[in-house]
């Protein structure tokens, strides 16, 4: 298990930043990190497959949602069904190549960050870069309103 390939945290006051490298593979297709995050909190989260888009037919689903216990798995519930707001689901993106998300923590608690191979795309084996910034180190969300992350007829319409 190629997990941790870099791990960085760097816990300043009540602000962290978590930089990892994750390979997912169809055997080893979904990887998911614990984390305690507290209410109010600004949560940033970067995903992108580190080969370029013609390299890959890979897609990412990415999901952060609370809990004390990670059952995902073992719900038999994959990473696709989650919808944001449902059972306390903070981030669910589907079917993406990157993937740029912020959300305000609702509850106190800990959170799972998980990260996997889309079902609906070729599951071929991916490095995937996953960026997380919370508290103090998420306060500049201000790339999140570039339009590098619009869909083309976003960028159409209001640009």
């Amino acid at each position: 298990m190629r997990l941790a390939a870099i791990v960085s945290l760097l816990a300043i006051g009540c602000g962290a930043k978590v930089n990892l490298s994750i390979h997912l593979s169809r055997s080893n297709n979904v990887k998911c990190i614990g984390e305690e995050f507290s209410k109010g909190q600004l949560l940033v989260v970067d995903a992108k497959i580190l080969s370029s888009e013609e390299a890959t037919p890979s897609f990412i689903d990415l999901v952060v949602r609370p809990g004390v216990e990670y059952d995902m798995l073992g719900s038999g519930m994959p990473l696709n069904l989650y919808e944001v707001g449902v059972d306390g689901v903070l981030v669910a993106e589907h079917d993406r190549k990157m993937v740029k998300a912020a959300a305000t923590v609702a509850e106190d608690g800990p959170y799972w960050i998980c990260i996997g191979l889309s079902r609906s795309a070729m599951r071929v084996p991916s490095d995937v870069l996953l960026d997380l910034r919370y508290g103090g180190d998420a306060a500049d969300f201000t790339q999140l309103a570039n339009k590098d992350h619009l869909d083309a007829t976003q960028v159409g319409w209001y640009g």
